[in-house]
């Protein structure tokens, strides 16, 4: 599951656990709008007012805590 924030930031869990496996941070301080899992590239497309992100969902693996 991943949760978009009002401060820009977005949150991947995995529902077993209450931290989450990652964060990422659109660095504008502005509310997340959409966020979407593209299964069939299995890619994460994250959007504020002014950018989207693209961002692999293996990076989990590579940094747990990683910004």
């Amino acid at each position: 599951m991943a949760v978009g924030t009002s401060t820009g930031q977005v949150l991947l869990y995995d529902l077993r656990s209450s931290q989450p496996l990652l964060v990422k941070d659109h660095f504008y301080n502005l509310p997340i709008k959409s966020l979407i899992f593209h299964d069939q590239l299995d890619l994460i497309v994250s959007a504020d007012s002014k950018i989207i992100k693209i961002w692999s969902k293996d990076s989990v693996s590579k940094s747990r805590h990683g910004h």
